[in-house]
């Protein structure tokens, strides 16, 4: 059926939008794990320069649709 197709295309996108948010939560949860080892003086600016390119990377995710 049409409608079967179409759901099953639209929770196959679903996955893969779910599965890359879980790999930029996984990539953030290592880099953050590991704080500690960068040098007091660096550590605050690294850490907002990557906290403010995640968002755009979940936009760009998640504005992904099958046409």
């Amino acid at each position: 059926m049409l409608a079967d197709s179409y759901a099953a295309q639209y929770a196959k996108q679903a996955g893969g939008t779910l599965n890359s948010f879980s790999a930029t939560v996984k990539t953030m949860g290592d880099i953050f794990e590991h704080y500690q080892d960068l040098p007091e003086e660096i550590r605050r600016k690294s850490f907002s320069d990557i906290l403010k390119r995640i968002p755009l990377r979940l936009y760009l995710v998640s504005s992904l649709h099958i046409a």
